[in-house]
């Protein structure tokens, strides 16, 4: 089975956020990627390729779970005295 890889800009388009940051992802290591530039001649900058297996990873463990329901705290029956 092929995995199938695609580029910075599918990601930054499937999460609506920019470059910079889908870059800072990579580069921190959270988000697995291959740079297909890498031994190149002239090449100056990375490109690289992001495993769609791994998008999918990354987008579960950054699911959040449902709030808690709420529970009512009980109310007071009489009002506080402070002062006799």
């Amino acid at each position: 089975m092929t995995e199938t890889w695609v580029p910075v800009s599918y990601v930054t388009a499937r999460w609506s956020c920019r470059r910079p940051h889908v870059l800072g992802l990579i580069r921190s290591g959270k988000l697995p990627a291959i740079d297909i530039s890498a031994g190149a001649p002239n090449s100056r900058r990375p490109t690289y390729r992001i495993a769609l297996a791994a998008i999918s990873e990354y987008e579960t463990r950054r699911q959040v779970a449902p709030p808690a329901p709420h529970v009512a705290r009980p109310r007071r029956l009489a009002p506080a005295r402070f002062y006799p």
